[in-house]
């Protein structure tokens, strides 16, 4: 991926690049990060810079987990601007399923914030399943 790239796209790299500016490669060494959502990420800055007029955000994944691990691997880049409307394609998709104790799990895993939108989703889903 172009580092120019990363430096628009991403403020975590942004950061780190101000602050070791002759930085010829970045290692992400984040254990936590899923290297499909990386990969998902990383792609995705590579077509925005290959194709003139590609579309600002990222394709949302089939697979609720990975929208949940892609968003965590957004948010943790800063590139969460790029995936804000992944929080209300879940949100949609919990409404004809009953999530799995994994996924609430990985739900809670990949939370940053105290008031996180996806975990709120959950629990009023499970709130409303146990009625």
């Amino acid at each position: 991926v172009p580092k120019l790239a990363l430096l628009v796209t991403s403020s975590a790299f942004r950061s780190y690049v101000q602050t070791c500016p002759d930085t010829i490669s970045i290692r992400i060494t984040h254990g936590s990060l899923d290297y499909q959502s990386l990969s998902t990420l990383l792609n995705w800055v590579n077509q925005i810079m290959s194709l003139p007029g590609h579309k600002l955000g990222v394709n949302v994944p089939v697979d609720c987990i990975q929208i949940i691990k892609t968003r965590y691997a957004a948010q943790v880049l800063g590139m969460e601007p790029y995936v804000r409307h992944f929080v209300e394609n879940y949100k949609l998709g919990l409404r004809y399923r009953t999530p799995t104790p994994y996924e609430f799990q990985v739900v809670e895993e990949c939370s940053l914030v105290e008031k996180d939108d996806m975990v709120e989703a959950v629990g009023r889903r499970i709130a409303y399943l146990c009625r």
